[in-house]
Protein backbone atom coordinates (compact mmCIF):
# COMPACT_ATOMS: atom_id res chain seq x y z
CA UNK A 1 0.00 0.00 0.00
CA UNK A 2 1.42 3.39 -0.90
CA UNK A 3 0.82 6.49 1.27
CA UNK A 4 -0.18 10.22 -0.44
CA UNK A 5 -0.94 13.95 0.16
CA UNK A 6 -2.97 15.75 -1.76
CA UNK A 7 -4.57 19.06 -1.59
CA UNK A 8 -8.08 18.45 -2.33
CA UNK A 9 -9.66 22.34 -2.98
CA UNK A 10 -13.53 22.35 -3.72
CA UNK A 11 -15.79 25.35 -4.09
CA UNK A 12 -18.99 25.02 -3.02
CA UNK A 13 -22.01 26.03 -5.47
CA UNK A 14 -25.65 25.14 -5.48
CA UNK A 15 -24.43 24.76 -9.21
CA UNK A 16 -23.47 21.93 -10.64
CA UNK A 17 -20.18 23.22 -11.53
CA UNK A 18 -16.85 22.78 -10.18
CA UNK A 19 -13.01 23.27 -10.20
CA UNK A 20 -10.56 20.78 -8.37
CA UNK A 21 -7.22 20.47 -8.50
CA UNK A 22 -4.92 17.54 -6.68
CA UNK A 23 -1.21 18.43 -6.00
CA UNK A 24 1.50 15.90 -4.93
CA UNK A 25 4.89 15.03 -5.44
CA UNK A 26 3.75 12.46 -7.84
CA UNK A 27 3.08 12.56 -11.62
CA UNK A 28 -0.59 12.50 -12.15
CA UNK A 29 -2.71 12.20 -14.67
CA UNK A 30 -6.59 10.81 -15.68
CA UNK A 31 -7.22 8.82 -18.93
CA UNK A 32 -10.65 6.78 -18.06
CA UNK A 33 -13.87 8.04 -16.24
CA UNK A 34 -17.28 6.99 -16.43
CA UNK A 35 -20.71 8.21 -15.43
CA UNK A 36 -22.37 5.86 -12.88
CA UNK A 37 -25.63 8.03 -13.05
CA UNK A 38 -26.95 11.20 -13.40
CA UNK A 39 -25.31 12.18 -9.90
CA UNK A 40 -21.70 10.40 -9.53
CA UNK A 41 -18.68 9.23 -11.53
CA UNK A 42 -15.97 7.20 -11.18
CA UNK A 43 -12.43 8.03 -12.70
CA UNK A 44 -8.85 6.80 -12.74
CA UNK A 45 -6.16 8.43 -11.00
CA UNK A 46 -2.63 7.61 -12.37
CA UNK A 47 0.20 8.44 -10.26
CA UNK A 48 4.01 7.82 -9.78
CA UNK A 49 7.55 8.71 -11.76
CA UNK A 50 7.04 10.13 -15.36
CA UNK A 51 10.59 9.40 -15.48
CA UNK A 52 10.52 5.30 -16.21
CA UNK A 53 6.40 5.71 -16.84
CA UNK A 54 5.81 3.34 -13.30
CA UNK A 55 2.76 4.00 -11.72
CA UNK A 56 -0.15 3.34 -9.61
CA UNK A 57 -4.45 3.74 -9.84
CA UNK A 58 -6.37 5.50 -7.52
CA UNK A 59 -9.43 4.81 -8.15
CA UNK A 60 -12.04 7.76 -7.30
CA UNK A 61 -15.90 8.20 -6.67
CA UNK A 62 -17.03 11.56 -7.30
CA UNK A 63 -19.90 13.50 -6.18
CA UNK A 64 -20.95 15.58 -9.63
CA UNK A 65 -23.34 18.41 -7.52
CA UNK A 66 -20.39 19.57 -5.32
CA UNK A 67 -16.92 17.63 -6.47
CA UNK A 68 -16.80 15.47 -2.94
CA UNK A 69 -15.12 12.44 -3.33
CA UNK A 70 -17.51 9.82 -2.04
CA UNK A 71 -14.89 6.10 -1.99
CA UNK A 72 -11.31 5.62 -2.93
CA UNK A 73 -8.83 2.56 -3.74
CA UNK A 74 -5.78 2.10 -4.55
CA UNK A 75 -4.58 0.21 -7.50
CA UNK A 76 -1.42 -1.50 -6.87
CA UNK A 77 -1.25 -4.79 -9.08
CA UNK A 78 2.11 -6.43 -9.88
CA UNK A 79 3.25 -9.37 -12.35
CA UNK A 80 7.17 -10.53 -12.49
CA UNK A 81 9.62 -8.66 -14.92
CA UNK A 82 6.72 -5.89 -15.36
CA UNK A 83 5.96 -2.43 -14.38
CA UNK A 84 2.45 -1.10 -14.05
CA UNK A 85 1.52 1.93 -16.33
CA UNK A 86 -2.34 2.73 -14.94
CA UNK A 87 -5.50 2.90 -15.88
CA UNK A 88 -6.19 3.43 -19.35
CA UNK A 89 -9.79 3.01 -19.78
CA UNK A 90 -12.91 3.23 -17.74
CA UNK A 91 -16.00 1.20 -18.86
CA UNK A 92 -19.79 0.77 -17.57
CA UNK A 93 -20.78 -2.48 -17.63
CA UNK A 94 -23.92 -1.71 -15.98
CA UNK A 95 -24.88 0.93 -13.19
CA UNK A 96 -23.22 -1.48 -10.47
CA UNK A 97 -20.27 -2.98 -12.58
CA UNK A 98 -17.25 -1.19 -13.83
CA UNK A 99 -14.13 -2.39 -15.52
CA UNK A 100 -10.45 -0.70 -15.54
CA UNK A 101 -7.86 -1.83 -17.98
CA UNK A 102 -4.73 -0.85 -17.24
CA UNK A 103 -1.44 -2.11 -18.61
CA UNK A 104 2.19 -3.62 -17.77
CA UNK A 105 5.17 -2.83 -19.66
CA UNK A 106 8.08 -5.28 -20.31
CA UNK A 107 10.86 -4.12 -17.80
CA UNK A 108 13.57 -4.76 -20.78
CA UNK A 109 11.42 -4.19 -24.19
CA UNK A 110 8.45 -2.79 -25.97
CA UNK A 111 5.76 -5.45 -25.17
CA UNK A 112 2.85 -4.37 -22.81
CA UNK A 113 0.42 -6.65 -21.35
CA UNK A 114 -3.65 -5.65 -19.96
CA UNK A 115 -5.01 -5.66 -16.99
CA UNK A 116 -8.80 -5.94 -16.32
CA UNK A 117 -10.02 -5.26 -13.12
CA UNK A 118 -13.82 -5.14 -11.90
CA UNK A 119 -15.58 -2.17 -9.27
CA UNK A 120 -18.42 -2.04 -8.18
CA UNK A 121 -20.08 1.30 -7.47
CA UNK A 122 -18.97 1.63 -4.14
CA UNK A 123 -15.71 0.70 -5.49
CA UNK A 124 -15.08 -2.48 -3.83
CA UNK A 125 -13.21 -4.99 -5.87
CA UNK A 126 -13.63 -8.75 -6.43
CA UNK A 127 -11.89 -10.03 -9.57
CA UNK A 128 -8.47 -8.80 -11.72
CA UNK A 129 -6.59 -10.66 -14.31
CA UNK A 130 -3.63 -10.29 -16.72
CA UNK A 131 -4.38 -11.00 -20.35
CA UNK A 132 -0.89 -12.19 -22.10
CA UNK A 133 -0.70 -13.42 -25.60
CA UNK A 134 2.43 -15.54 -25.62
CA UNK A 135 2.41 -15.93 -29.65
CA UNK A 136 3.02 -12.30 -29.97
CA UNK A 137 4.72 -8.81 -28.29
CA UNK A 138 1.57 -6.51 -28.11
CA UNK A 139 0.52 -3.24 -27.19
CA UNK A 140 -3.04 -1.77 -26.65
CA UNK A 141 -3.80 1.50 -27.66
CA UNK A 142 -7.61 1.49 -27.27
CA UNK A 143 -10.27 -0.66 -25.13
CA UNK A 144 -14.28 -0.86 -25.61
CA UNK A 145 -17.16 -2.52 -24.56
CA UNK A 146 -19.70 -4.05 -26.67
CA UNK A 147 -23.79 -4.28 -25.69
CA UNK A 148 -23.18 -8.30 -25.46
CA UNK A 149 -20.29 -7.39 -22.75
CA UNK A 150 -16.86 -8.36 -24.58
CA UNK A 151 -13.82 -6.21 -24.85
CA UNK A 152 -12.36 -5.08 -28.31
CA UNK A 153 -8.73 -3.95 -27.65
CA UNK A 154 -7.05 -2.44 -31.06
CA UNK A 155 -3.41 -1.49 -31.19
CA UNK A 156 0.02 -3.42 -32.86
CA UNK A 157 2.32 -6.40 -32.34
CA UNK A 158 6.42 -5.51 -32.02
CA UNK A 159 8.68 -6.81 -34.57
CA UNK A 160 7.51 -6.23 -36.97
CA UNK A 161 4.80 -3.40 -36.54
CA UNK A 162 1.39 -4.53 -37.20
CA UNK A 163 -2.19 -4.07 -36.51
CA UNK A 164 -3.81 -5.79 -33.26
CA UNK A 165 -7.38 -6.81 -32.79
CA UNK A 166 -8.36 -8.70 -29.80
CA UNK A 167 -11.55 -9.58 -28.19
CA UNK A 168 -12.25 -11.18 -25.49
CA UNK A 169 -15.01 -11.57 -22.27
CA UNK A 170 -14.93 -8.97 -19.74
CA UNK A 171 -13.00 -11.67 -17.35
CA UNK A 172 -10.63 -12.19 -20.02
CA UNK A 173 -11.34 -15.37 -21.08
CA UNK A 174 -12.37 -16.54 -24.96
CA UNK A 175 -9.40 -14.28 -25.85
CA UNK A 176 -9.15 -14.79 -30.10
CA UNK A 177 -7.15 -11.91 -31.59
CA UNK A 178 -5.93 -11.15 -35.55
CA UNK A 179 -3.12 -9.39 -37.18
CA UNK A 180 -3.75 -7.28 -39.76
CA UNK A 181 -1.36 -5.45 -42.61
CA UNK A 182 -1.67 -2.45 -44.09
CA UNK A 183 1.19 -0.67 -46.43
CA UNK A 184 3.43 1.89 -44.44
CA UNK A 185 1.45 1.73 -41.38
CA UNK A 186 2.23 0.05 -38.20
CA UNK A 187 -0.63 0.48 -35.63
CA UNK A 188 -4.58 0.36 -35.28
CA UNK A 189 -6.00 3.25 -33.03
CA UNK A 190 -9.76 3.49 -32.41
CA UNK A 191 -12.63 0.60 -32.88
CA UNK A 192 -16.19 0.98 -32.77
CA UNK A 193 -18.70 -1.79 -32.28
CA UNK A 194 -21.43 -2.04 -34.88
CA UNK A 195 -23.76 -4.59 -33.49
CA UNK A 196 -26.69 -4.73 -36.05
CA UNK A 197 -23.80 -5.18 -38.51
CA UNK A 198 -22.06 -8.11 -36.68
CA UNK A 199 -18.90 -5.77 -37.37
CA UNK A 200 -15.59 -4.05 -35.95
CA UNK A 201 -14.87 -1.11 -37.64
CA UNK A 202 -10.56 -0.22 -36.56
CA UNK A 203 -9.50 2.58 -37.55
CA UNK A 204 -5.17 2.77 -38.83
CA UNK A 205 -3.06 5.06 -37.32
CA UNK A 206 0.26 6.63 -39.06
CA UNK A 207 1.25 5.09 -42.49
CA UNK A 208 1.06 6.84 -45.99
CA UNK A 209 -2.41 5.01 -46.80
CA UNK A 210 -4.93 5.87 -43.71
CA UNK A 211 -8.09 3.44 -44.07
CA UNK A 212 -11.00 1.62 -42.19
CA UNK A 213 -10.90 -1.49 -41.80
CA UNK A 214 -14.00 -3.36 -41.31
CA UNK A 215 -13.78 -6.55 -39.21
CA UNK A 216 -16.24 -9.84 -39.48
CA UNK A 217 -16.94 -10.66 -35.74
CA UNK A 218 -17.72 -13.45 -36.02
CA UNK A 219 -14.35 -14.44 -37.88
CA UNK A 220 -12.33 -11.64 -37.15
CA UNK A 221 -11.44 -11.50 -40.77
CA UNK A 222 -10.83 -8.25 -42.95
CA UNK A 223 -14.03 -8.32 -45.23
CA UNK A 224 -13.33 -4.47 -46.58
CA UNK A 225 -11.04 -1.74 -46.44
CA UNK A 226 -11.87 2.32 -46.89
CA UNK A 227 -9.60 4.89 -47.28
CA UNK A 228 -10.06 8.03 -45.04
CA UNK A 229 -8.86 11.77 -45.21
CA UNK A 230 -5.40 11.36 -45.48
CA UNK A 231 -4.16 13.74 -43.52
CA UNK A 232 -5.95 12.41 -39.89
CA UNK A 233 -4.85 10.98 -37.11
CA UNK A 234 -7.63 9.22 -35.60
CA UNK A 235 -7.82 8.84 -32.03
CA UNK A 236 -11.15 7.95 -30.59
CA UNK A 237 -14.18 6.33 -31.84
CA UNK A 238 -17.74 7.72 -29.89
CA UNK A 239 -21.31 5.83 -31.39
CA UNK A 240 -23.59 8.51 -31.32
CA UNK A 241 -26.08 8.17 -28.51
CA UNK A 242 -29.18 8.61 -29.72
CA UNK A 243 -28.99 7.58 -33.54
CA UNK A 244 -27.11 3.97 -33.29
CA UNK A 245 -26.55 3.78 -37.45
CA UNK A 246 -23.75 6.82 -36.73
CA UNK A 247 -20.64 7.34 -35.01
CA UNK A 248 -17.71 9.81 -34.91
CA UNK A 249 -13.93 9.25 -35.17
CA UNK A 250 -11.99 12.44 -33.89
CA UNK A 251 -8.40 12.85 -33.57
CA UNK A 252 -6.04 16.09 -35.48
CA UNK A 253 -5.73 16.85 -39.29
CA UNK A 254 -3.31 19.40 -41.21
CA UNK A 255 -2.16 19.03 -44.91
CA UNK A 256 1.08 18.16 -46.39
CA UNK A 257 2.91 21.30 -45.53
CA UNK A 258 1.68 22.03 -42.04
CA UNK A 259 1.35 18.50 -39.98
CA UNK A 260 -1.11 17.41 -38.15
CA UNK A 261 -2.17 20.93 -36.65
CA UNK A 262 -5.88 21.52 -36.07
CA UNK A 263 -8.58 19.47 -34.30
CA UNK A 264 -10.36 17.45 -36.93
CA UNK A 265 -13.63 14.21 -36.18
CA UNK A 266 -15.40 12.80 -39.49
CA UNK A 267 -19.23 11.85 -39.00
CA UNK A 268 -19.57 7.96 -40.75
CA UNK A 269 -22.66 5.72 -41.19
CA UNK A 270 -22.62 2.08 -40.12
CA UNK A 271 -21.08 1.59 -43.19
CA UNK A 272 -18.51 3.05 -42.57
CA UNK A 273 -18.88 5.40 -45.16
CA UNK A 274 -18.04 9.27 -44.89
CA UNK A 275 -20.93 11.81 -44.60
CA UNK A 276 -18.88 14.48 -43.31
CA UNK A 277 -15.99 15.95 -41.82
CA UNK A 278 -15.12 18.87 -40.10
CA UNK A 279 -11.24 20.56 -39.20
CA UNK A 280 -11.13 23.63 -36.57
CA UNK A 281 -8.28 25.38 -38.03
CA UNK A 282 -6.68 28.04 -35.77
CA UNK A 283 -3.75 30.13 -35.96
CA UNK A 284 -1.35 27.63 -34.59
CA UNK A 285 -0.74 24.05 -33.70
CA UNK A 286 -3.75 22.12 -31.56
CA UNK A 287 -3.68 19.30 -30.23
CA UNK A 288 -6.06 16.05 -29.23
CA UNK A 289 -4.78 14.36 -26.25
CA UNK A 290 -6.89 11.19 -25.92
CA UNK A 291 -10.41 11.07 -25.20
CA UNK A 292 -11.96 14.23 -25.04
CA UNK A 293 -15.13 13.68 -27.68
CA UNK A 294 -18.67 13.52 -25.78
CA UNK A 295 -22.06 13.43 -27.90
CA UNK A 296 -24.84 14.24 -25.74
CA UNK A 297 -28.79 14.59 -27.30
CA UNK A 298 -28.39 17.28 -29.80
CA UNK A 299 -24.85 18.23 -29.48
CA UNK A 300 -21.22 17.66 -28.98
CA UNK A 301 -18.44 18.68 -26.52
CA UNK A 302 -15.27 18.46 -28.26
CA UNK A 303 -11.68 19.46 -26.27
CA UNK A 304 -8.17 20.08 -27.14
CA UNK A 305 -5.06 22.13 -26.21
CA UNK A 306 -4.14 25.16 -27.18
CA UNK A 307 -1.37 25.81 -28.59
CA UNK A 308 0.87 22.97 -28.99
CA UNK A 309 3.95 24.04 -30.73
CA UNK A 310 5.56 21.42 -32.89
CA UNK A 311 4.85 18.68 -31.15
CA UNK A 312 6.91 19.27 -27.53
CA UNK A 313 6.70 16.83 -25.49
CA UNK A 314 3.51 17.03 -22.91
CA UNK A 315 5.94 18.28 -19.79
CA UNK A 316 7.15 21.59 -21.69
CA UNK A 317 7.36 25.15 -20.74
CA UNK A 318 4.88 26.12 -22.67
CA UNK A 319 1.24 28.19 -21.68
CA UNK A 320 -1.33 26.31 -22.97
CA UNK A 321 -5.13 26.24 -22.65
CA UNK A 322 -7.75 23.77 -22.56
CA UNK A 323 -9.57 24.61 -25.58
CA UNK A 324 -13.51 23.67 -25.35
CA UNK A 325 -15.83 23.29 -28.40
CA UNK A 326 -19.66 22.93 -28.30
CA UNK A 327 -21.19 21.88 -31.68
CA UNK A 328 -24.41 21.14 -33.17
CA UNK A 329 -24.35 17.45 -34.31
CA UNK A 330 -23.94 18.97 -38.14
CA UNK A 331 -20.22 19.97 -36.76
CA UNK A 332 -21.81 24.37 -35.81
CA UNK A 333 -19.65 26.01 -33.33
CA UNK A 334 -22.37 26.72 -30.04
CA UNK A 335 -19.56 28.61 -28.62
CA UNK A 336 -15.73 28.17 -27.83
CA UNK A 337 -14.37 28.37 -24.55
CA UNK A 338 -10.57 28.65 -23.37
CA UNK A 339 -9.75 27.58 -19.91
CA UNK A 340 -7.06 28.56 -17.81
CA UNK A 341 -3.45 28.88 -19.62
CA UNK A 342 -1.28 30.90 -17.04
CA UNK A 343 0.92 27.42 -17.24
CA UNK A 344 0.72 24.44 -18.92
CA UNK A 345 -3.07 22.59 -19.28
CA UNK A 346 -3.35 19.50 -21.20
CA UNK A 347 -7.14 17.84 -21.30
CA UNK A 348 -7.24 13.83 -21.46
CA UNK A 349 -10.42 13.15 -20.75
CA UNK A 350 -14.13 14.37 -21.06
CA UNK A 351 -17.59 13.25 -20.36
CA UNK A 352 -20.87 15.02 -21.46
CA UNK A 353 -23.13 14.91 -18.01
CA UNK A 354 -26.67 14.57 -17.83
CA UNK A 355 -27.25 18.21 -16.82
CA UNK A 356 -26.37 19.41 -20.31
CA UNK A 357 -22.63 20.38 -18.96
CA UNK A 358 -19.53 18.59 -18.88
CA UNK A 359 -16.69 17.40 -17.11
CA UNK A 360 -12.89 17.41 -18.03
CA UNK A 361 -9.89 15.53 -16.40
CA UNK A 362 -6.96 17.58 -17.59
CA UNK A 363 -3.41 18.02 -16.17
CA UNK A 364 -1.11 21.12 -15.01
CA UNK A 365 2.09 21.21 -15.62
CA UNK A 366 4.09 24.24 -14.02
CA UNK A 367 7.61 24.22 -14.88
CA UNK A 368 8.15 26.59 -12.02
CA UNK A 369 7.54 24.14 -9.81
CA UNK A 370 10.29 23.01 -7.55
CA UNK A 371 9.12 19.20 -8.16
CA UNK A 372 10.38 18.75 -11.64
CA UNK A 373 8.94 16.65 -14.13
CA UNK A 374 5.36 16.13 -12.69
CA UNK A 375 1.95 16.99 -13.20
CA UNK A 376 -0.95 17.83 -11.39
CA UNK A 377 -4.30 16.47 -12.02
CA UNK A 378 -6.99 19.70 -12.73
CA UNK A 379 -10.95 19.12 -12.73
CA UNK A 380 -13.52 21.14 -14.87
CA UNK A 381 -17.00 20.77 -14.21
CA UNK A 382 -18.84 23.26 -16.61
CA UNK A 383 -22.52 23.81 -17.29
CA UNK A 384 -23.84 23.96 -20.82
CA UNK A 385 -23.03 27.61 -21.46
CA UNK A 386 -19.26 26.85 -20.51
CA UNK A 387 -19.53 28.65 -16.71
CA UNK A 388 -17.90 26.92 -13.84
CA UNK A 389 -17.37 27.79 -10.57
CA UNK A 390 -13.64 28.73 -9.96
CA UNK A 391 -11.77 27.89 -7.07
CA UNK A 392 -11.91 29.45 -3.87
CA UNK A 393 -9.44 32.35 -3.48
CA UNK A 394 -8.78 32.68 -7.28
CA UNK A 395 -8.91 36.03 -8.96
CA UNK A 396 -11.33 34.12 -11.31
CA UNK A 397 -13.68 34.48 -8.69
CA UNK A 398 -14.17 37.91 -9.63
CA UNK A 399 -13.54 37.54 -13.00
CA UNK A 400 -14.41 34.80 -14.99
CA UNK A 401 -11.46 33.33 -17.48
CA UNK A 402 -13.35 31.06 -19.84
CA UNK A 403 -13.53 33.55 -22.75
CA UNK A 404 -14.27 33.03 -26.20
CA UNK A 405 -12.05 34.98 -27.30
CA UNK A 406 -8.68 34.46 -25.88
CA UNK A 407 -6.60 37.84 -24.19
CA UNK A 408 -2.61 37.48 -22.97
CA UNK A 409 -0.85 38.27 -21.29
CA UNK A 410 -2.80 39.48 -18.56
CA UNK A 411 -1.16 41.21 -17.30
CA UNK A 412 0.18 43.18 -19.61
CA UNK A 413 3.62 44.80 -19.80
CA UNK A 414 3.61 46.29 -23.28
CA UNK A 415 1.94 44.23 -26.40
CA UNK A 416 -1.82 42.22 -25.24
CA UNK A 417 -2.91 39.28 -27.90
CA UNK A 418 -6.07 38.90 -28.76
CA UNK A 419 -7.51 35.40 -30.08
CA UNK A 420 -10.28 35.01 -32.06
CA UNK A 421 -10.09 31.44 -32.47
CA UNK A 422 -13.27 30.70 -34.93
CA UNK A 423 -14.71 33.67 -34.97
CA UNK A 424 -13.99 36.59 -37.41
CA UNK A 425 -14.12 40.27 -38.11
CA UNK A 426 -14.46 41.08 -34.51
CA UNK A 427 -14.62 44.48 -32.89
CA UNK A 428 -11.88 45.59 -30.13
CA UNK A 429 -12.70 49.18 -27.69
CA UNK A 430 -10.54 49.29 -24.63
CA UNK A 431 -11.17 51.97 -22.35
CA UNK A 432 -9.72 53.53 -19.16
CA UNK A 433 -11.09 53.39 -15.87
CA UNK A 434 -12.63 56.67 -16.68
CA UNK A 435 -14.82 55.20 -19.42
CA UNK A 436 -12.37 56.68 -22.27
CA UNK A 437 -11.74 54.82 -24.88
CA UNK A 438 -8.10 54.62 -25.71
CA UNK A 439 -7.98 52.20 -28.40
CA UNK A 440 -10.30 51.24 -31.33
CA UNK A 441 -9.95 48.33 -34.30
CA UNK A 442 -11.74 46.04 -36.43
CA UNK A 443 -9.58 42.79 -36.84
CA UNK A 444 -10.03 39.65 -39.26
CA UNK A 445 -8.58 36.99 -37.20
CA UNK A 446 -6.42 37.79 -34.03
CA UNK A 447 -4.90 41.31 -33.05
CA UNK A 448 -1.45 42.20 -31.54
CA UNK A 449 -2.16 45.59 -30.02
CA UNK A 450 0.99 48.07 -28.61
CA UNK A 451 -0.21 49.44 -24.99
CA UNK A 452 3.28 50.38 -23.87
CA UNK A 453 2.12 54.20 -24.27
CA UNK A 454 -0.70 53.42 -21.77
CA UNK A 455 -0.01 54.33 -17.68
CA UNK A 456 -0.10 51.15 -15.54
CA UNK A 457 -3.43 50.54 -14.60
CA UNK A 458 -7.07 48.80 -15.24
CA UNK A 459 -8.59 48.83 -18.41
CA UNK A 460 -11.82 47.39 -19.33
CA UNK A 461 -12.05 45.95 -23.50
CA UNK A 462 -15.07 44.68 -25.17
CA UNK A 463 -15.06 42.76 -28.25
CA UNK A 464 -18.25 42.70 -30.77
CA UNK A 465 -19.45 41.72 -33.82
CA UNK A 466 -21.85 39.89 -36.29
CA UNK A 467 -24.58 37.53 -34.96
CA UNK A 468 -24.84 39.34 -31.86
CA UNK A 469 -21.38 38.69 -30.38
CA UNK A 470 -20.04 40.66 -27.83
CA UNK A 471 -17.87 40.39 -24.67
CA UNK A 472 -16.20 42.16 -21.86
CA UNK A 473 -13.69 41.68 -19.90
CA UNK A 474 -10.36 43.57 -18.00
CA UNK A 475 -6.78 43.93 -18.87
CA UNK A 476 -4.09 44.97 -16.02
CA UNK A 477 -1.72 47.33 -17.58
CA UNK A 478 1.61 46.63 -15.51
Amino acid sequence: MVSFNFVFLINFSICQTFEKIYRTSDDELVYGAALIDSTSCIFGLNSGSAYNDNYYTKIFKMDLQSGNLIDSLIIEPEFPGYYFRGIFDVLKVSDSLFIGIGKFKNNSGNEEIQYILHLNNYLKSDFDTIINIPEIEESSLRTIITQDSFLVSVGRTSVPYECLLCDKTIFGDSVRYEIYSHPYSYTASTVVNIPHKNKYHMFIYMGIEKAINIIDKATLERDTILVYPTFFLPNDAVPDDIDSSIYYVAGRAGSASSSFTDLFYLKLNDEGEILNQYTYNLDSNTFYAYKCFAPFNEHIYFAGVYPFTSSPPTMYPEARWILLYKLTKDGDVIWQKFYKGEVNYMAYKMLATNDGGAIVFSTKYDWNDPTPNQRDLHILKIDSSGYYTPLAGTEEQFEQMEKQILVYPNPVQNVVNFFFGLYKNLEINIYDINGNKVFYNVFEHSAIIDLSHLIPGIYLYTISGGNNFYEKGKLVKK
